[in-house]
């Protein structure tokens, strides 16, 4: 019932598929594009979901959901979040947990807004998309007590500002690991190819399947772990494999899931080897799985990701971009 609601409401064909835009890699050649008219943010390192104000459908009461990339609809208690909102306002947004010395709690970082008043608003301009994120934003401000979880939209600058951005994203309270370049156009739905992605290239990785032994191996330079990629109704295919460093080895074991199936974002080296992107956590380096994605990329989102990498636009050639 949810999906068909959330559907109707953006006038989306039914498909069993998270609807959300989805960002392909910047290359070289697309900085010969005209990109005077797009718009610039950090790339936040967070989950990407929706934030859905509706009505709950039995009572007619306030309801409000998360709908991850897994087109899973989680409710959040409305005694503990903006519980008097707007009707039918569907927000795109990354979510981060933020803490500091003066406050912890889930902070909801739009890009994108797709519905406003029970209205889907893909079809309008990007600015104007932004507007009424910000509307919203003000009007959550008005209407609510400081709650533990928080709706902010994110900062946008035009293309020429590409330099600022890399620059305020040093000193960003929340992990970053590139930028996003959104066209000024209409909302499309799953992959859009002008909607651009940059990363350093150590940032510029892919989301693989491993399958994991029932018991964790014990020699690093005697095992191998096989990465498969997604190739739709045909499943998960072996693409290639893993490789690991003692540290990485050490890092893998420990965080070991006996006999399951998981997606591990991994990172090409300069010598072309796939190895487990590590975050520190703790003073702990911890493999980056991605329990909020059900399969490995699709084989084309790899092969956009390595032409990417092997055509690596890199932060200087994006600064003179901007300037052109």
């Amino acid at each position: 019932h949810l999906r068909k609601g959330l559907e109707a409401l953006l006038g989306h064909e039914p498909r069993r598929k998270f609807p959300g835009a989805q960002p392909v890699s910047l290359t070289r050649k697309h900085l010969h594009s005209d990109l005077s008219g797009y718009m610039v943010c950090e790339k936040t390192d967070g989950i990407r979901a929706f934030l859905w104000y509706t009505k709950d459908y039995r009572t007619g009461e306030q309801a409000i959901f998360l709908v991850d990339r897994k087109y899973c609809f989680y409710r959040i208690d409305t005694r503990t979040t903006h519980a008097q909102a707007c009707d039918d306002v569907l927000l795109d947004t990354e979510v981060i947990l933020h803490k500091d010395d003066t406050w912890s709690g889930v902070v909801f970082l739009v890009f994108d807004c797709l519905a406003y008043g029970g209205a889907s608003i893909v079809q309008k301009k990007l600015k104007s998309r932004l507007g009424f994120a910000s509307a919203f934003e003000g009007e959550l401000r008005r209407r609510a007590a400081p709650m533990p979880v928080v709706v902010t939209v994110k900062k946008f600058l035009p293309f020429s500002g590409v330099e600022k951005c890399l620059k305020e994203m040093e000193t960003a309270p929340h992990g970053t690991d590139g930028l996003i370049l959104t066209p000024p156009r209409e909302y499309r739905f799953h992959t859009d190819g002008d909607l651009f992605k940059w990363k350093p290239a150590r940032e510029n990785t892919v989301d693989f399947q491993v399958c994991m032994a029932p018991s964790p191996p014990t020699n690093y330079k005697m095992w191998q772990l096989g990465l498969s990629l997604f190739y739709g109704k045909g499943g998960h295919e072996l693409f290639t494999s893993l490789f690991w460093n003692e540290e990485e080895f050490t890092a893998m074991v420990a965080a070991w899931r006996p006999g399951k199936e998981a997606v591990l974002e991994c990172w090409r080296d300069e010598r072309g080897r796939w190895r487990p992107k590590l975050d520190k956590i703790n003073q702990n380096d911890v493999p980056r799985f991605r329990d909020d994605k059900e399969t490995a990329n699709f084989f084309k989102v790899a092969e956009n990701v390595i032409a990417s990498l092997e055509d690596n636009v890199t932060e200087r050639q994006l600064k003179l971009a901007a300037k052109r």
